[in-house]
């Protein structure tokens, strides 16, 4: 709980498999440079920032690499976090995002342009407590199957309007607490 920084240079040779709960509740962790990592396809980052409440930077270079198709609480917790560049998850076949931003109450606008085409499913709790988001353009997720989007936008308390028309024709099934 009390790391406030870390250089991850040595561990650039060996393709890393296993990320999950590497940086879970390093509540003040600040900035994070994951741009010296090698990524396995398969690496496993279950929960490996979540609860990093002081994070403002994270470099999420060595994900442009790697096949991905779940960033489920992916941002979880990380309450700090103003904005975040998305840019290497772009052209990915994630198919879950649910919890990925929930309680990044700091976020006042995302970019989800990266998402577009992916074959999202999931969008429950998204941005559940994104208390701070102002603006939000869904329009990357049209014609994508999602099924979710219960709990999306729970409390969201600085969004004035949301066009969900990207949605039309999505089988969507879970609209509670939206």
């Amino acid at each position: 709980e009390s790391l406030t920084s870390i250089d991850l240079t040595p561990f650039t040779r060996a393709p890393i498999t296993n990320l999950g709960r590497t940086f879970y509740g390093c509540k003040k962790l600040a900035s994070l440079d994951l741009s010296p990592l090698t990524l396995s396809n398969n690496v496993d980052f279950d929960d490996f920032i979540t609860g990093c409440s002081s994070l403002t930077y994270i470099d999420l270079a060595p994900f442009a690499n790697i096949e991905l198709g779940s960033l489920s609480s992916f941002f979880n917790g990380c309450s700090s976090l103003t904005s975040i560049d998305l840019t290497p998850f772009a052209g990915k076949p994630i198919t879950d995002v649910s919890s990925m931003f929930h309680g990044c109450s700091s976020l006042t606008t995302i970019d989800l342009t990266p998402f577009t085409g992916a074959p999202i499913t999931n969008l429950g709790s998204t941005f559940y407590n994104c208390s701070s988001l102002t603006s939000i353009d869904l329009t990357p997720f049209t014609g994508a199957p999602i099924t979710n989007l219960g709990s999306t936008f729970y409390n969201c308390s600085s969004l004035t309007s949301i066009d969900l028309t990207p949605f039309t024709g999505a089988p969507i099934t879970n609209l509670g607490s939206t």
